[in-house]
């Protein structure tokens, strides 16, 4: 295990270097063989959430203030013509109507501004984990102390982490050399890639499968594999809704709830 310098922000530091697996394994001392689809969806959020560093440098922190001004203004739109109200408010969803979760439009969002704000909001949870890990068992890896009275500095030193530099910086040590569970970074992907459980799901008369085709998460060959694997009667690919996307569909609805109905009369296995 290694120790991280301190850092500052992620688009500061990151201004002429992309955080690429090279990078990242570099900053770690780790030696990375995978190919490129093994990692395939962590390293789509951190392309997500480094969007901006397409952009000349003097233009990137304005960029991430206008999108994230935006998202604001457009929930808060939101908000107000569900509920009446002006202001932002903490509500939960038990307080929400059936049919008040439905889009009534499209979100005004382009593809690049979606993609940074998917990014963004996974980064956060990622601070959150960090906090939460390190806390029940501080592996040694962020310099800055943490303090439940004052956080922002600690989040800080975390909000320049990505998913790689967690994969390789704190997952990969703690399994490895804390549990002793696996000895190689290709071990720990391998033992968590569904890949792993082909010869149990394979052919599965009761799986059913519910896929997006422009899912960020999974590329096109994750989906045909499990076509495959799982047979195409058993499997429904929509050409559009993202990563569960489109739940609040009726139509994809009733298409998921059929198929479960089709289940019960399935003999269990």
């Amino acid at each position: 295990m290694c120790s991280a310098p301190r850092r500052k922000t992620a688009l500061r530091r990151r201004a002429s270097k992309r955080g690429t697996a090279g990078s990242a394994a570099e900053a770690f001392g780790c030696e990375v063989a995978t190919s490129g689809s093994d990692r395939y969806g962590v390293k789509r959020l951190d392309e997500f959430y480094e969007r901006p560093l397409a952009l000349p440098e003097p233009e990137r922190a304005p960029e991430v203030r206008r999108i994230l001004l935006k998202a604001i203004a457009v929930a808060q739109r939101a908000q107000e013509q569900r509920l009446d109200v002006g202001t932002y408010t903490r509500i939960d969803a038990n307080e929400l109507g059936t049919d008040e979760l439905v889009p009534s439009v499209e979100l005004p969002f382009s593809n690049e501004e979606a993609e940074f704000l998917i990014g963004f909001a996974f980064r956060r949870s990622l601070q959150a984990v960090l906090w939460s890990s390190q806390e029940r068992e501080d592996r040694g890896v962020l310099r800055t102390e943490r303090s439940w009275l004052r956080r922002l500095p600690a989040y800080q030193e975390m909000a320049d982490y990505s998913f790689e530099m967690y994969l390789l910086g704190f997952l990969l040590p703690y399994e490895r050399d804390r549990l002793g569970a696996v000895a190689s970074l290709e071990q720990l992907i391998e033992q968590n890639d569904l890949h792993c459980l082909a010869d149990r799901l394979r052919g599965k008369p009761t799986l059913r499968v519910f896929a997006n085709r422009n899912d960020f998460l999974t590329s096109d060959a994750d989906v045909d594999w499990l076509t495959q694997l799982v047979g195409v009667e058993r499997v429904r690919v929509f050409p559009r809704g993202g990563h569960l996307g489109n739940l609040h569909r009726r139509d994809v609805q009733a298409e998921l709830m059929a198929a479960l109905d089709d289940l019960r009369t399935e003999p269990v296995r």
